[in-house]
């Protein structure tokens, strides 16, 4: 009987005899970041939440279909609204508007992160452990591309450890003065939310760039963009020539509440992903594609002969309104793709 050293020391002679076999040396990436992602996405993983929410999955899954979802006809929103209102209930009420799809033939994984534009970062999120959550998750993950539905600059700006500190700290600042019954306190409190915008480093700004930021700064990610305004009026000249044969007027299958206000800037800041999926399949209902959204979304998942979204071995992320997110789960769908929320806890 060989002990563990002779049979080691056996298997060592064989790859020296054989040069073909390259010898890879691994190394465990200990790092306090690495470590901390890593924890990230276990808990993420095995957490019972996320199970239950993975039950959307089924609603999708080819050949095991409950919903009427493949192959819907491009122009035919009320049928894609009907879908998303049986889809309704899967749909996080206490989510971040994060979802990562994966494409069952190459692997490759596709996050999609809901914002609300002009939204910023001391707005986000219901608690401090969501926010810090998705904060830590955008730093640490490495992304082959990163994709905002229009061209913005890159934001310089430097890494900061106490970003969520600062932000829960101005949160409640901010709250504070609203609240301020004299002028004493509330000049106080204007001053202690100047002395914090000092130390932030310029990262409350907007969702779209401070996500932008944190998840390609100093990291080695390609940044691109989903459309032009070219390819945004192209989407709309699609949903009139598509209305006028209908005889629905333009006007009204286009317009209604912009989704930079109201309601949908509610659900961005409350994470309640349902009232997302609800009101954007009452609109598809109606006949609505507002903004030109969905057939947007048609743009954005077409690609040049019919290749995969997400090759093997890309990680792509995309920065989009959160009412993009419902019809892009159908579209994903018919492109071979699962689709799941991710939710911190």
């Amino acid at each position: 009987m060989h002990s563990r050293f002779e049979k080691r020391k056996e298997k060592e002679n064989q790859d020296s005899r054989n040069p073909s076999k390259e010898k890879t040396i691994t190394f465990a990436d200990n790092r306090p970041e690495a470590i901390a992602q890593r924890k990230l996405i276990q808990g993420v993983h095995k957490s019972a939440q996320i199970k239950q929410l993975k039950s959307l999955q089924e609603v999708t899954n080819g050949g095991q279909s409950k919903l009427p979802i493949q192959f819907v006809k491009d122009k035919d929103l009320k049928q894609r609204g009907e879908i998303l209102r049986q889809m309704t209930v899967h749909a996080p009420y206490r989510g971040i508007n994060l979802w990562m799809a994966t494409d069952r033939k190459t692997g490759g994984e596709l996050y999609v992160l809901g914002t609300q534009h002009g939204l910023k970062m001391s707005e986000m999120g219901t608690t401090s452990r969501e926010r810090n959550w998705l904060i830590q998750f955008l730093q640490h993950e490495h992304f082959t591309h990163v994709f905002t539905e229009v061209a913005m600059d890159l934001p310089r700006l430097q890494h900061n450890p106490n970003l969520t500190k600062i932000l829960d700290e101005k949160i409640a600042l901010q709250k504070e003065l609203e609240e301020a019954k004299d002028r004493k306190s509330a000049l106080r409190a204007q001053a202690k939310l100047g002395n914090l915008q000092s130390q932030e480093g310029g990262w409350d700004m907007t969702l779209d760039n401070a996500y932008l930021a944190l998840a390609s700064v100093g990291k080695e990610t390609q940044v691109g963009t989903l459309e032009t305004n070219e390819s945004r009026r192209a989407a709309y000249d699609q949903n009139k020539t598509d209305a006028e044969a209908d005889g629905v007027n333009i006007d009204f299958k286009t317009q209604g509440v912009p989704d930079t206000e109201g309601h949908s800037a509610h659900t961005v800041k409350t994470g309640n992903e349902r009232n997302t999926f609800l009101e954007v399949a009452m609109q598809m209902l109606q006949g609505k594609d507002i903004a030109s959204a969905e057939e947007r979304n048609k743009q954005w998942t077409t690609t040049e002969d019919g290749a995969p979204l997400v090759k093997a071995g890309e990680k792509k992320l995309w920065i989009v309104g959160s009412a993009h997110i419902p019809g892009l789960t159908i579209r994903f769908h018919e492109l071979g793709m699962d689709m799941h929320p991710i939710v911190p806890y």
